[in-house]
């Protein structure tokens, strides 16, 4: 980059700036996506283990709807 001028050097940051906030996003939601799974595969767990909607909503911070999916899919098999 030696020798460039000033508008490839703003170019050349603002592509820089721009790379690592995507990244960022990237790690962030697959962080995200990971702790997800972590936190319903805990509430399959509670499910079989008898514990009631509301206490693993409220544990898990998960809806009831979800809960209750994921209820569904234990019993289907």
């Amino acid at each position: 980059m030696s020798g460039g001028n000033s508008a490839e050097i703003k170019a050349f940051f603002k592509h820089l700036a721009e790379h690592d906030t995507f990244q960022l996003a990237v790690d962030t939601a697959f962080e995200e996506g990971k702790k997800a799974g972590r936190i319903e595969a805990m509430a399959e767990r509670m499910l079989k283990n008898g514990f009631d909607i509301a206490t693993i909503a409220e544990l898990t911070e998960l809806t009831t709807k979800e809960i209750e999916a994921l209820n569904e899919n234990i019993k289907a098999g």
